[in-house]
């Protein structure tokens, strides 16, 4: 299994295991799902806006 990610930008960083990592590469592949899907659960283009 691969070891730790560590993610900066500027001064700080954020250290991060596996499993989360494969986590947080997950939430853009479910961010297009929910803003291409058709239907009620569908996301409009200004509610990922403050993310």
């Amino acid at each position: 299994m691969p070891g730790p990610l560590t993610i900066s930008h500027h001064e700080s960083a954020v250290a991060m295991d596996h499993p989360e990592a494969e986590r947080l590469a997950t939430v853009p592949a479910e961010l297009t799902y929910l803003l291409e899907i058709p239907g009620p659960h569908r996301i409009n283009d200004a509610q990922p806006a403050p993310l």
